[in-house]
């Protein structure tokens, strides 16, 4: 994304919090929840819905190009096998909008005409190999490394994203991490685990300690503060996270800054909350005016996801993470 995109995406951030518009800077869609992967903290494969025709993927393009949205996140399940996926990429650069995806490398090669025309790939990786395969399976960091590899070779952006569990959340796998992503001269966000609010956890004995996590955290913000260029999180960022579970109040944009749209068309404000019905809104059947009326601001305890804590500081009059949402 051009400078002077992302300076329209800061006046946009403004006007929504001044009461000139509701609509969002920033969209996440879910476009299939089929994955080549069960990994062990996610459960994005129990969900049952097919991916959508392609008839509603237009009528979902055409919203999101209404809505004004700058920047749409491609994600899943695996992204890269849905049906529509190419097309989507294509649509993104016709309309203006800032296409980026979250993938695990999972037929990158297939998708490479495609990949090059985004802005930029984030590859989850929670570590070396050993971590890999205990999270993901023994196939994982041959698919991630090939597929990092194909992205050099073919100048495609890209940064990592990192889920913090027991596994890795020590200086030794920290380390990895940060000198992966210095390597390639990029970034890593760190991510602590959070469970599905509202539902009973599947992913308990993933979960690190308060203490290894808060000694983790204060391990990057060392660097971060010793100059370290490879630590996407801002220091706004990694002073929050370091309270995981229970979050310091912070006020929550989802539903406001950026919304989530599901495979089926439905959108949520945010999908780590466990919804006890369907969502009451439908970005294909409704319109644009009633999809955003009708989303909440979720209430929880809150979380440690690297975009969203730093567009909630913005949002409330804090601009020092401006200079990391730049690097993106």
């Amino acid at each position: 994304m051009k400078i002077l995109d992302k300076s329209k995406v800061f006046g946009k951030i403004m006007a929504n919090k001044v009461g000139l518009t509701q609509n969002p800077v920033a969209a996440r869609w879910v476009i299939t929840n089929r994955c080549g992967y069960h990994c062990s903290y996610c459960n994005t494969h129990e969900y049952e819905h097919k991916d959508m025709d392609k008839k509603d993927v237009d009528v979902i393009l055409e919203k999101i190009k209404t809505l004004g949205i700058k920047r749409l996140s491609i994600s899943g399940g695996e992204p890269l096998i849905g049906d529509h996926f190419s097309y989507i990429i294509d649509k993104c650069r016709e309309f203006g909008i800032s296409p980026i995806v979250n993938t695990s490398g999972f037929h990158f090669e297939k998708q490479i005409e495609s990949l090059k025309k985004t802005d930029l790939i984030q590859f989850s990786c929670d570590g070396p190999e050993e971590v890999m395969t205990k999270t993901r399976d023994d196939r994982a960091h041959k698919i991630l490394e090939d597929a990092v590899k194909l992205a050099v070779e073919n100048k495609i952006k890209f940064s990592f994203a990192c889920t913090m569990t027991k596994y890795n959340t020590n200086p030794e796998m920290l380390n990895y991490m940060l000198e992966l992503a210095k390597s390639y001269d990029t970034v890593v966000a760190f991510q602590p685990l959070k469970e599905m609010h509202g539902k009973n956890s599947s992913c308990q004995d993933l979960m690190p300690t308060i203490n290894n996590v808060r000694e983790s955290v204060k391990f990057l913000i060392d660097k971060k503060i010793a100059g370290n260029k490879n630590i996407r999180n801002s220091l706004e960022g990694l002073n929050h996270i370091k309270n995981w579970p229970s979050y310091e109040k912070l006020f929550c944009t989802a539903g406001k800054l950026f919304i989530i749209i599901m495979p089926d068309g439905a959108v949520v404000s945010c999908d780590r909350l466990s919804y006890e019905v369907e969502s009451n809104t439908n970005l294909i059947s409704d319109s644009t005016e009633e999809c955003m009326d009708k989303l909440e601001t979720p209430s929880c305890e809150g979380c440690g996801f690297c975009g969203a804590t730093e567009l909630n500081h913005v949002y409330s009059m804090n601009f020092s993470p401006i200079k990391d949402l730049l690097k993106l």
